[in-house]
């Protein structure tokens, strides 16, 4: 009996001393660590390993194009009307930064602004113009605002000495056979098996909804060659898309729906279809490389600009009378 209370008395010693050993040395590293931590962190040095949340998070901005972030901002509203001079104080989106980087000239004549009117899926077409414009026929029974008729006939026949042939197969458009044609663009899609939401939605990137096509201005043209009479993007493949590409500017037209600017006009690549605006602003959006939601936003930010430096030359005006009445 005396031999088993002395061997559990030496065991509860060794292991009495064995945490007490365990204690000791968890203590001596807490001595050692602590002020290495707290100088490190004097020094700002970096554990090994570990990352920063701050760095991580400008990491991760790093990752990100400048362009992609720019767009997480709330975008400004394109103001469709040239002639509004006024300036919201909305955050300002790529599309209107790089109107800003590019300057255009405001014409000295105004009188063929209504070469500029904007119709697409936010600028409808306004009450009542498609009923009191007048109409010209140029041909085979196809119509135009009889403003644009001359330039249409006379880039007809300049093509037709070069030798390239150009076919008009759509000009003016009622609001009544717009309807028609979309909706047989959105049957169509239904009969592919498409909601009827999401067939309207992609039956608008091809057919105008009414309303808000270019066709009713009277101021587009939808052009092919008898070569290929296919509005589709392989007519950019023809003599005769190639004239255009080249002189189409020098009569007032330009390509409307550009293959690189489907993300601002919301159309397909369209290499038919062109629209008047004016030879000045033909020039200027060609040489640019604008499309006209672009050019008309570029040309408000210069009237604003010119604007602004007739008040302050007013201004210097008036303080250098001032200076010379004292």
């Amino acid at each position: 009996m005396a031999r088993k209370r002395h061997a559990y008395t030496k065991r509860r010693l060794a292991l009495k001393y064995k945490v007490r050993r365990v204690f000791l040395c968890v203590f001596a590293i807490m001595l050692i660590a602590l002020p290495v931590w707290f100088f490190a962190g004097a020094m700002k040095i970096p554990w090994p390993f570990v990352k920063d949340a701050d760095d991580e998070t400008a990491a991760q901005d790093d990752a990100v194009p400048a362009v992609a972030r720019q767009f997480d901002e709330e975008p400004v509203n394109m103001d469709a009307n040239p002639e509004d001079a006024n300036i919201g104080t909305e955050p300002v989106d790529a599309e209107t930064q790089s109107a800003e980087r590019t300057e255009v000239t405001p014409p000295e004549d105004e009188s063929k602004s209504w070469a500029l009117i904007l119709v697409n899926r936010e600028s409808f077409l306004p009450e009542g113009y498609d009923s009191v414009i007048e109409l010209a026929t140029i041909t085979d029974d196809y119509r135009v605002d009889a403003r644009i008729s001359d330039n249409v006939k006379r880039m007809i026949a300049d093509a037709r000495n070069d030798g390239v042939t150009l076919s008009i197969v759509s000009a003016h458009r009622s609001v009544e056979r717009q309807t028609e044609l979309y909706a047989d663009k959105v049957e169509e899609f239904i009969n592919q098996g498409q909601e009827t939401d999401a067939a309207k939605e992609v039956a608008a990137t091809i057919v105008a909804r009414p309303g808000t096509s270019e066709h009713h201005t009277g101021l587009a043209l939808d052009i092919v060659t008898p070569s290929y009479m296919t509005l589709d993007e392989g007519f950019e493949n023809t003599p005769a898309f190639r004239w255009l590409d080249k002189n189409a500017h020098k009569y007032g037209f330009v390509l409307r729906y550009p293959k690189e600017k489907q993300d601002i006009t919301g159309i397909i690549y369209e290499p038919w279809h062109y629209r008047y605006v004016g030879e000045e602003h033909a020039e200027q959006m060609k040489d640019r490389d604008l499309c006209l939601e672009e050019y008309i936003e570029a040309l408000r930010l210069a009237r604003i600009k010119a604007s602004v430096q007739a008040n302050a030359d007013d201004e210097e005006e008036d303080e250098d009378e001032d200076a010379i009445d004292h």
